[in-house]
C-alpha cells in the first residue's frame, strides 16, 4: 500500500471485483499502470502528487488485488476501458489527467480515442500505442 491512497473494491460491469486506490483532493490523475506494475510502483509519484490532486489508480482485472474474470479471455482492452469508466464514475471523476505507463500507454490512448471529452491531458511513459 501507498501512504495518502485508501484501497477499494468494487464489482465491474462484468461482475469482476476489482481493487483501486484513491486519495488526494483536486484535480484529477488517473495512473494506468503496466501489468507488472503493482501500487508500490507509483510511490514516488503519490507522494509528489497526492496534496494537489485526486488521485485513482487499479490493478487490472486477474492482477494482485482484482479478482479474475470469469471468461478468463476477458482482459482485453475494451474491458480495462470499461473498467476505468466505471471507476471514474464510482469517484465522480468528469475529467483527469492519464498517467499510462507500459501498457498503461494503450489504456491511456484508447481511452482517450473513446472519451477525449474526459481526459484533460495525457502523460505516456515507456509504452507502444496500438492493438
Amino acid at each position: 500500500m501507498v501512504a495518502g491512497l485508501q484501497q477499494k473494491r468494487l464489482a465491474s460491469f462484468d461482475g469482476t471485483e476489482l481493487c483501486y486506490y484513491t486519495g488526494g483532493s483536486g484535480p484529477a490523475v488517473v495512473l494506468a499502470n503496466g501489468l507488472g506494475g503493482p501500487i508500490r510502483s507509483y510511490k514516488h509519484i503519490v507522494e509528489q502528487l497526492k496534496a494537489d490532486y485526486k488521485i485513482l489508480t487499479w490493478d487490472y482485472r486477474g492482477l494482485y488485488g482484482s479478482g479474475r474474470p470469469a471468461d478468463v479471455a476477458a482482459v482485453g482492452m475494451d474491458q480495462q476501458i470499461r473498467d476505468l469508466e466505471i471507476l471514474m464514475e464510482a469517484e465522480k471523476i468528469d475529467q483527469a489527467i492519464v498517467l499510462g505507463w507500459s501498457m498503461g500507454v494503450q489504456v491511456g490512448f484508447e481511452f482517450y480515442r473513446r472519451h477525449a471529452d474526459r481526459v484533460a491531458g495525457l502523460v505516456m511513459l515507456c509504452g507502444v500505442a496500438g492493438s
